[in-house]
């Protein structure tokens, strides 16, 4: 199934990950697939770890310096410029947050991109299952993939996770915020894969990522990060239940629910 030396690059722009970037490194390194990586002035171990996995998996990285805001625009500039200087067959927008895999879970990212490639398309789809850790649960110190089962099918609208494509036959729009590349949906590949996206490892780790984040104004003029704006301690309550949430038995996710709001836009599913 496609080229067995197919090379593939996720480009990835973090800030403080260390406790992801732990287990995501060392995952992608396994699974053959090399990083470029820009750490955006990281305060903890993040620039250690990509020193001690330098060459496997990472094969370029830029340090960018913070300015006080998350300025995505800018972050995305840098990761295009640092893709320049790659010649990798595909390339994935990746957070350190995140696992792609092929929708069948007997298969890979890696499966996933080479059926892509031998069926001559150009980009491929991702369906986004946010994990939640249960109220008093911490992943800070262990693998949330391996420890992660309760999750929603985040589906606001659809296709709008094309975050891999073939380097030499699609160049991304900026204007799609590192998630629509501005390729006719017909150049997709038919089926759309899986992002597990761990948004948070714990309560306290909801309100220090969330509650001060400050975000470009011209970001926030544009229409980026319309949801992530009124972030109170309350509606970042994990939730104890809700209509939405599913368990994963290890089996395919469980998409005959997609859920429009993220977990913080739901009403009356607070912990006390």
């Amino acid at each position: 199934m496609g080229r067995p030396s197919l090379s593939i690059c996720a480009l990835l722009a973090v800030r403080d990950e260390g406790p992801r970037l732990r287990f995501l490194l060392p995952r992608l390194a396994r699974l053959g697939v090399e990083v470029a990586i820009l750490d955006n002035g990281s305060r903890d171990e993040t620039s250690d770890l990509i020193a001690q996995h330098r060459g496997a998996p990472v094969v370029a990285s830029k340090r960018v310096p913070f300015n006080g805001h998350l300025d995505l625009a800018e972050l995305l500039k840098a990761k295009y410029a640092l893709a320049e200087g790659l010649r990798h067959d595909w390339l994935v927008h990746y957070d350190a947050d995140e696992w792609l895999e092929h929708a069948d879970p007997a298969k890979s990212l890696r499966d996933a991109i080479a059926e892509a490639e031998a069926g001559g398309h150009v980009a491929i789809n991702f369906e986004e299952f946010v994990f939640l850790p249960q109220p008093g649960e911490d992943w800070t110190d262990c693998d949330p993939l391996a420890n992660a089962r309760r999750y929603y099918f985040f589906a606001p609208s659809p296709n709008r996770l094309q975050r891999a494509w073939r380097r030499n036959r699609v160049r991304p729009d900026p204007a799609g915020a590192g998630h629509r590349l501005g390729v006719p949906e017909a150049c997709l590949a038919p089926v759309s894969h899986i992002l597990r996206h761990f948004m948070v490892l714990s309560q306290e780790h909801a309100y220090t990522k969330y509650l001060y984040r400050m975000h470009h104004p011209a970001a926030v003029a544009r229409g980026w990060h319309g949801n992530r704006l009124e972030f109170t301690r309350a509606n970042l309550t994990l939730p104890v239940s809700s209509p939405w949430l599913r368990q994963t038995d290890g089996g395919p996710m469980d998409r005959s629910r997609p859920c429009p709001l993220h977990f913080w836009q739901w009403p009356n599913t607070r912990g006390t």
